[in-house]
């Protein structure tokens, strides 16, 4: 059984949740130090330990990690100790890999900056193996941070495709766990049209945050392209397996919405971030 040591920044926490999550369920077993080091471990003997026993080591690349120092020397340590062992960088948005670690492009990266089902996909693929939808029961653990959390200044400001796939996937996670009062690791039964109607309702108010334009340039209503979008969705998965996680679907909404769709924030939201920017200078 292959062994994954994950290095992550704490800011890149609700992702690092979801991965661990996904590896454990194709029966990869995975360490990270937020998760697993135990009250009273010295710190870098814990890590070094690990790191010795992995046969990959994943590193988290976002901006996050622009000044993470320890990044380099977990990645010299790894192949002076493991040479024949395999380092895969996880990229989450735009960030350059090259100027956090010098030569980044000559191992395995893969583009989660867009669309996250697909970055699984590519992921599990150098495992040797196929991503599907596992659904198994997951307790949160105490610390735990969820997709919700907090945007920061720089969030906001980002701009291009990536930056509006997280815009939206954040936007519609939010809107969800607090109109339903569930979490994102709630089961959606892909049978039943109620839990859909549900979950467009729980949504809806987000969606109206956001233009959608055709690709014949025609705006469509936001509701309008929520409740076809989401049919589509929840069609296509449902020929995969019967249910399905809440984060997953919206993972699997966005990729969606930004092939079908030109999409840019409503006057109204573009305005409510513009004020939000000038009260944090």
């Amino acid at each position: 059984m292959s062994k994954v040591f994950i290095s992550h920044l704490a800011k890149d926490g609700a992702f690092r949740n979801r991965l661990v999550e996904v590896l454990n369920n194709h029966g990869i077993t995975t360490w990270s130090s937020v998760h697993d080091m135990k009250g009273g471990d010295n710190y870098k003997e814990e890590i070094s330990s690990e790191l010795g026993k992995a046969d990959f080591l994943v590193i988290v690349v976002s901006k996050n990690l622009k000044k993470a120092n320890w990044v380099s020397r977990e990645i010299t340590y790894f192949q002076t100790k493991k040479p024949e062992s395999t380092i895969i960088f996880l990229r989450l948005d735009e960030t350059d890999g090259n100027k956090i670690y010098d030569g980044l492009g000559d191992h395995h990266v893969v583009d989660f900056s867009i669309d996250h089902i697909s970055g699984y996909k590519q992921l599990l693929a150098i495992f040797g193996k196929k991503f599907v939808f596992i659904d198994r029961p997951q307790q949160r653990r105490k610390g735990d941070r969820r997709d919700d959390e907090r945007r920061t200044k720089s969030d906001r400001r980002a701009t291009g495709k990536s930056a509006m796939a997280r815009r939206l996937r954040v936007g519609y996670l939010n809107c969800y766990i607090k109109q339903t009062r569930n979490s994102e690791f709630y089961e959606l039964d892909l049978y039943r049209k109620t839990d859909m109607l549900r979950f467009i309702e729980g949504v809806k108010s987000e969606a109206s945050s956001f233009k959608y334009i055709d690709r014949n340039h025609f705006q469509i209503e936001p509701l309008e392209a929520l409740e076809k979008t989401t049919n589509k969705v929840w069609d296509e998965l449902r020929e995969l397996k019967p249910t399905i996680k809440v984060a997953y679907l919206i993972d699997e909404l966005v990729e969606e919405f930004l092939s079908s769709y030109t999409i840019e924030l409503s006057d109204r939201r573009e305005e409510e971030r513009r004020s939000a920017e000038r009260r944090e200078s």
